[in-house]
């Protein structure tokens, strides 16, 4: 009979070897939601009072943001290897991971209402379909007449075209329009770069985005075209006509 762990063994006759079994050692197991941003690595058993370490790698898809690492309600930081490390472990640790998203990419083109409109989103999730559609008059269109995007075609004018698995900013340019053209030459500087359309239709409307190194302040940036002062919307500036 046991009785508050104690075992009692009645009317011994003979010598007897005493022995337990099924007790096992405390084991545990990092906690967490699985999640396609992020991917974890590291043993999948903790001892009892162990230490335990464990990295945490941002997927592809949200590359751009930063994780923010909780463990039980606690902010962990990474060691110079690049692991979160748990000392003492007595009990199943939970993580928390915080602050991920998908990249969100840009979409540019020239626009210029006078020669074709674009039908198309300016912003495009990762992984997602970006859906475009040139709409031009037939006198404009020539033989060459076509659609590119990061100087690759996609598709022909006047037909929806679909780019899958988006990874990377757009630039959707129309090629060969029978229309004068001009060429858009950026002058790039130290800690920052112009992002925009290359070349472009007589009549077209550009958006040009700055990339800014994070070490320079953006605060009294001036853009300018042929000397003039380029007007400012919310992400970038705008040349005209």
């Amino acid at each position: 009979n046991s009785s508050n762990g104690v075992i009692e063994i009645s009317s011994i006759k003979e010598s007897s070897i005493i022995s337990i079994e099924g007790i096992v050692e405390k084991v545990f197991a990092l906690s967490y939601e699985n999640s396609d941003l992020f991917t974890i690595i590291g043993n999948e058993k903790i001892a009892y009072n162990d230490n335990y370490k464990f990295k945490v790698l941002v997927n592809e898809c949200a590359s751009d943001s930063t994780p923010i690492v909780e463990v039980d309600g606690n902010t962990l930081s990474k060691d110079e290897e690049g692991y979160y490390n748990l000392t003492n472990v007595k009990r199943n640790p939970v993580l928390n991971i915080t602050g991920l998203k998908k990249n969100v990419y840009t979409v540019q083109y020239a626009k210029n209402d006078s020669l074709y409109t674009v039908e198309a989103l300016n912003e495009v999730e990762y992984g997602s379909t970006l859906s475009v559609k040139v709409i031009i008059r037939s006198e404009y269109v020539g033989k060459d007449t076509c659609v590119t995007s990061n100087g690759a075609k996609i598709g022909n004018v006047n037909e929806t075209i679909e780019i899958k698995n988006v990874t990377e900013n757009q630039m959707i340019v129309v090629e060969n329009i029978n229309a004068n053209k001009y060429s858009i030459n950026y002058v790039q500087g130290t800690g920052f770069r112009l992002i925009g359309v290359e070349s472009v239709y007589e009549g077209s409307s550009i958006d040009i985005r700055i990339d800014l190194n994070e070490a320079y302040n953006k605060s009294n940036v001036i853009v300018k075209a042929n000397g003039v002062t380029l007007s400012k919307n919310e992400s970038s500036y705008v040349l005209n006509n």
